[in-house]
């Protein structure tokens, strides 16, 4: 069975028992109304299809903001692949726009951060909604929690036992400066008063130097790290997301295409299409998640 076909039965079934989320399609098969309770808005009249302000008339533009990494996101020459492009693929697909009906244009990350998408429908590359981006874009809601790792020494207790959080509460940790590590910490309760470094680097070369057991970095930045200076560091376990760092799609200032977006991705998430890319992309070479 297609996912489209997944989708429009799920969709009329939610209908069916008074959810929240649905499709109505009319007699030429466009969608008429898509709706997610958990944005509180009403998206009748922008998710239908022939009242959408595209860049292209029957064209979705996807801006694509590297950092172009795998698992998240990779562009060379061809379409993009990778967790990000899927879930946009997903995305699309339930606002019934075909694989032909999407266009990838790269885009500038710097110019994405400093002015707001611009020639694009939305933008897609690892964007975190912050109060001052808000100035200058919309966002939808979240298409994925920021888990945080556990990064350790070959040879440690933490890296080698399988790290637990007992274990955690005993180490000497380190985290960058921020409010996602602030949480995690917290979350972890250390006996111990952690270390805080300026960037995630410098947390790496501390771990590196003896100065802590661990040092708690966000999953993405972790695997850049281990790519880019990871000798003598490895990835000892992932803790379960805080929901206080989330990316989303980003679309220009305003933008009637966002309301729509955000009720595709509430009905893509709800039907846990999300969790099937995530364990395509991302768990296969994930460190385990690190519970109690």
């Amino acid at each position: 069975m297609s996912t489209r076909v997944k989708l429009v039965l799920l969709a009329f079934l939610l209908v069916a028992v008074g959810a929240g989320a649905y499709v109505n399609r009319g007699e030429g098969g466009e969608p008429e109304t898509a709706t997610a309770p958990s944005t509180g808005e009403d998206f009748a009249d922008p998710c239908t299809r022939a009242e959408l302000e595209l860049v292209e008339p029957d064209v979705l533009t996807v801006g694509v903001a590297g950092p172009s990494v795998l698992p998240w996101l990779a562009v060379d020459g061809g379409e993009p692949e990778g967790f990000e492009p899927d879930l946009v693929r997903a995305v699309a697909e339930f606002m019934f726009f075909a694989p032909g009906e999407l266009r990838w244009a790269d885009v500038s990350r710097d110019e994405v951060l400093a002015a707001g998408p611009q020639g694009v429908d939305f933008v897609v590359g690892q964007l975190a909604p912050s109060a001052d981006l808000d100035a200058t874009m919309d966002f939808t809601e979240s298409y994925y929690e920021v888990e945080q790792a556990v990064l350790a020494r070959p040879g440690t207790p933490v890296a080698d036992g399988g790290a637990t959080l007992a274990e955690l509460r005993e180490a000497r940790l380190g985290a960058p400066a921020g409010a996602s590590h602030d949480t995690i910490l917290t979350a972890i309760g250390p006996a111990g008063e952690a270390a805080v470094y300026e960037t995630p680097a410098e947390a790496v070369a501390g771990l590196r130097e003896g100065d802590v057991d661990a040092v708690l970095v966000d999953y993405p930045t972790a695997l850049e790290l281990l790519r880019g200076q990871g000798r003598g560091v490895v990835a000892a376990g992932r803790l379960p997301a805080q929901g206080d760092l989330v990316w989303a799609l980003a679309t220009p200032e305003g933008s009637t295409l966002r309301a729509c977006l955000a009720a595709a991705i509430a009905n893509v998430r709800q039907q846990s299409f999300d969790l099937e890319i995530a364990q395509a992309w991302i768990e296969p070479d994930a460190p385990p998640l690190i519970l109690e």
